[in-house]
């Protein structure tokens, strides 16, 4: 099928299952916040010159829009992360909730096909999107406005760009991963060792004029921005939530506040990552390396919705390309079955319209089906050098026998030598 339709037929089917439920609405009226709201709401008054990490004057701007004043919550992200949103707190919010769902769904497709080719992925394209839409926090991202697209952007540029050897680019791509820095504290300890390792210092003045550049477009409207985020973000109860990371686990066995605590997951990440880079430095490619290293960081997250799992797109792609590669069907089956159910599972918890803690199993879930796919190949992969290797013995011991034992032809070549040399 041709690349070109599959992509329309997608956007149309995405586009069609998003917007199934603003069947019916009336466009005269705001349509009802979610997520994006709370982006909204934050650059509106960003633009105003007030504050938008303040609990209280984000009320007063749901209050004058007409919705309940507990519809959105302050807005939790660093100052760089407005930059992305200002354009539309600019427009009127159904509008700029429909521009953001279409910017939401070009940036989830983009993503989707460059990471599929990227990774070599068997089969038609078609395969992918099928993945794609049966993949539960790709299709809430789109239903709710979340921002998790750009940090999932970020990932997608930054492999392309590295495989090129554009190290500014690459660099420029991770200022994205800051939108939502807590959900790959790993990756960002990898990229340190990368960057020490080969001394790609490209790479950190690309990041670094990306950072400088994203945060100052916000400040230019308002210049207590980064003030307020920090009051904000000292504030303990201000990461407090049932959501669905080790995190929030820790939190609800000891009873305690945000604290430390929460860091110990990763921390204990940190040091697996050191011995495993120790192992993987010499031969270190991040395209490899990279679907690892997220699925770990996401399993240990401090903070964190299951809807953010989006930035596991790329371990979708390798899984697929690496159960391909193992060469059986029955086994890629059954992971294409238990990736679905896993998923059933997540739809139906969210329909009940359960809290995100009781999705707190999706992110072992992933990690353990990823590390089965991932050894399972590994297994083949050995299995492929053993009979590589008894070939090469056998070639050598038949050479070796030849040798010690020769046969007419040889025989007469040395005797016609020999001949020769006593001439």
């Amino acid at each position: 099928m041709n690349s070109r339709l599959v992509r329309l037929l997608a956007f149309i089917l995405l586009s069609a299952l998003v917007c199934w439920e603003w069947t019916g609405v009336d466009w005269t009226r705001p349509l009802k916040p979610d997520q994006f709201a709370e982006y909204w709401c934050a650059a509106r008054l960003v633009l105003s010159g007030n504050n938008p990490y303040s609990a209280e004057t984000v009320r007063v701007l749901l209050g004058e829009m007409g919705w309940e004043r507990s519809a959105a919550s302050a807005f939790d992200s660093p100052p760089w992360a407005l930059t992305w949103v200002l354009p539309f707190g600019s427009l009127p919010y159904n509008v700029g909730r429909v521009l953001w769902l279409i910017l939401n769904l070009v940036v989830v497709m983009y993503c989707l096909q460059t990471l599929w080719r990227l990774y070599g992925s068997a089969g038609s394209l078609v395969v992918g999107w099928v993945l794609m839409l049966a993949f539960y926090p790709v299709l809430v991202l789109l239903k709710t406005g979340e921002i998790g697209s750009l940090t999932l952007l970020g990932v997608t540029l930054f492999l392309v760009w590295e495989k090129q050897r554009q190290d500014t680019l690459a660099g420029a791509a991770c200022a994205l991963l800051a939108i939502q820095p807590y959900l790959v504290l790993l990756v960002w300890a990898a990229l340190l060792l990368s960057v020490w390792k080969e001394r790609r210092w490209p790479f950190m003045r690309g990041f670094c004029a990306a950072m400088l550049g994203t945060s100052i477009v916000p400040l230019i409207f308002n210049g207590h921005l980064f003030s307020w985020y920090f009051r904000a973000a000292s504030n303990p109860h201000s990461v407090l939530g049932k959501t669905s990371n080790l995190g929030t686990l820790v939190r609800l066995e000891f009873g305690v506040e945000p604290s430390g605590l929460v860091f110990v997951p990763a921390l204990v990440a940190v040091i697996w990552l050191g011995l495993h880079w120790k192992r993987s430095r010499e031969g270190w490619n991040w395209q490899d390396q990279m679907p690892l290293i997220l699925v770990v960081s996401v399993l240990v997250s401090p903070y964190g919705w299951s809807h953010e799992q989006v930035v596991l797109l790329p371990v979708l792609a390798q899984a697929a390309a690496m159960l391909a590669a193992t060469g059986s069907a029955g086994l890629g089956i059954v992971a294409v079955l238990v990736f679905i159910g896993f998923n059933a599972i997540a739809f139906l918890i969210n329909q009940s319209r359960a809290n995100d803690l009781w999705l707190l199993w999706m992110n072992p879930a992933w990690f353990t089906l990823y590390l089965a796919i991932r050894r399972r190949l590994k297994r083949v992969e050995a299995k492929i050098r053993n009979v590589e290797l008894v070939d090469d013995a056998g070639t050598l011991e038949a050479e070796s026998n030849r040798i010690a034992q020769p046969d007419a032809a040889d025989r007469f070549r040395i005797k016609t030598h020999r001949a020769n040399a006593d001439e």
